[in-house]
């Protein structure tokens, strides 16, 4: 546990630093945040780790990656809240980004199919748990 937690607070770091300019340094600091979470995860009992939970992680750590401002606290906040994410959305150009937060809300809004709402929510959940455990 405390190797994935010093694996957050070095993450941040090079988000900091990270030119958001370039797509493939940013796709590297998507991959390397993905595999902190998973690593976490993986070791946790009770939790199953799979490319759904991946693409929506993906999809949500794409757009503060390119927020000024935006830290990985903002996280389950955007999963979360639509009023709040809506500023974020349009800092991204990527049209799949996009194809992913409209099927999102639909998702979230419409609370079908129910394995989408769950597998939303247990995002949630797992990002609120790990932030828990680094405060």
């Amino acid at each position: 546990m405390r190797q994935t937690l010093t694996g957050v607070v070095n993450v941040e770091r090079v988000v900091m630093e990270l030119d958001t300019a370039d797509s493939l340094e940013v796709s590297q600091a998507i991959d390397m945040l993905i595999r902190v979470f998973r690593n976490h995860w993986e070791q946790s009992p009770g939790f199953w780790w799979g490319a759904r939970v991946e693409w929506v992680l993906s999809n949500a750590i794409r757009i503060l990656l390119v927020t000024q401002g935006a830290t990985l606290a903002d996280l389950s906040r955007l999963l979360s809240d639509q009023a709040f994410r809506e500023p974020y959305k349009h800092t991204v150009t990527n049209p799949l980004v996009h194809e992913f937060w409209a099927w999102y809300e639909t998702v979230e809004s419409t609370h079908r199919p129910q394995g989408n709402r769950q597998l939303i929510q247990s995002v949630i959940t797992r990002v609120n748990q790990l932030r828990a455990v680094s405060q």
